[in-house]
């Protein structure tokens, strides 16, 4: 385990991941609070998991911290507080764009999470909003939210119909953000709900009446079951190394609300070919909060070497550098990537990701019928682009 890991900065972030915190948690924050807590550090290590409200709720009072580093704790908690209100409100909205033109849509993660396991929708980070919405309101929904005042990226408008067609084969998301001067969510308009590496096969188009039903303001929003959603947060942490504690965080004040059976969750993520993901979770879990593994987990946890992942998962939450900030965050991304490829070697999907892309597109805009000449211009490209930079 990475040596960053193990430090007391990090050790008392992990002691803030529950809303309510047990009285191991209390105890291990007091004998942590002995030792020397580098306050710069650990506030950069809050801002760069986005966990300021959680630890905020449990250091407020505490006679241990500075008061230097408890108004940068409580700027940020308001600031979350207020973006909650803003994707509350944005959700609502976005439902009621639904109902009205009777298309169905998901909401995933964020306000959702917040409101039903921690109880203040203010306790957890909000940036953005993720929402599957079924084909024939994708245009619905990004018409609304370019009348909004939303920009896309890629720009939707400025592609041709093949690139358009390569975008939504290699992607699962387009992300539209608010104009500028605009207080506003981010949102992430999804048609498929995980990416191209073959984990978390759910399809709500094929059977939308297996999502669950929560009420969010005066709007009841479609999520996922209790046991999709816990599995779908164990793929997403999994499949992006576990980056953020935020995501992390989730899962112990998931398990605090939720008695699981834990042959059906098994059963299920056989179904959506992601019990690798459930096993590496909860030996996460394990290792870092001390969370007993359910015996149903822990007989199937034996068939899977799970080391090389571990320690790749490690390092990428004690590394303070954001996802491809250089050549060697790159090649570790991609090498950790490629390993939670379940397609095998000819995974179309994961293989055109890296043939051409949006920056392509961008620096050289070619009309629809040399198209194919995007492939192989792509490595004059890339130089193209890092020489310009």
């Amino acid at each position: 385990m990475s040596i960053s890991i193990s430090s007391p900065e990090f050790k008392l972030l992990l002691t803030c991941a529950k809303v309510n915190a047990s009285s191991h948690d209390i105890a291990l924050r007091e004998k942590l609070f002995l030792e020397e807590i580098d306050e710069r550090q650990f506030n950069s290590l809050v801002i760069r998991h986005r966990i300021a409200p959680l630890v905020y709720s449990h250091l407020r009072n505490s006679s241990s911290i500075s008061d230097e580093l408890k108004l940068q704790l409580k700027q940020q908690a308001d600031d979350n507080a207020i973006k909650s209100l803003s994707s509350k409100q944005m959700i609502i909205s976005l439902q009621h764009l639904l109902h009205s033109n009777h298309v169905n849509g998901l909401f995933l993660k964020g306000i959702p999470i917040a409101e039903q396991y921690y109880g203040d929708i203010s306790l957890r980070h909000t940036l953005d909003i993720d929402v599957w919405v079924e084909a024939s309101g994708l245009d619905i929904v990004a018409a609304f939210l370019k009348s909004k005042g939303y920009v896309s990226s890629p720009d939707w408008s400025t592609l041709t119909p093949r690139q358009i067609n390569y975008f939504k084969k290699t992607n699962h998301d387009l992300s539209f953000m608010p104009s500028h001067g605009l207080i506003l969510p981010l949102i992430e308009l999804h048609w498929k709900i995980r990416g191209p590496l073959g984990s978390f096969t759910l399809d709500p188009a094929i059977d939308f009446s297996m999502l669950s039903k929560q009420k969010i303001g005066n709007e009841e929003i479609s999520v996922l079951n209790p046991i999709d959603n816990f599995l779908y947060l164990c793929t997403h942490g999994t499949e992006h190394a576990w980056f953020r504690l935020k995501w992390l965080f989730d899962l112990p004040n998931i398990l605090s609300k939720v008695n699981f059976y834990w042959h059906d969750v098994l059963a299920r993520a056989k179904e959506l070919n992601c019990i690798d993901h459930l096993c590496i979770s909860f030996a996460i879990l394990n290792d870092l909060f001390n969370i007993e593994i359910p015996a149903e987990i822990k007989s199937v946890s034996n068939e899977f070497n799970f080391a090389n992942a571990l320690d790749s998962i490690y390092r990428s939450m004690a590394s303070m550098s954001t996802v491809n900030a250089d050549d060697e965050n790159r090649l570790s991304h991609l090498k950790y990537r490629l390993s939670q490829n379940k397609k095998g070697l000819f995974n179309w999907g994961l293989i055109l990701t890296y043939l051409t892309s949006p920056n392509d597109w961008k620096l050289l805009p070619l009309p629809n019928y040399l198209f194919f000449l995007y492939f192989p211009l792509r490595p004059f490209l890339m130089v193209w682009r890092r020489v310009v930079s």
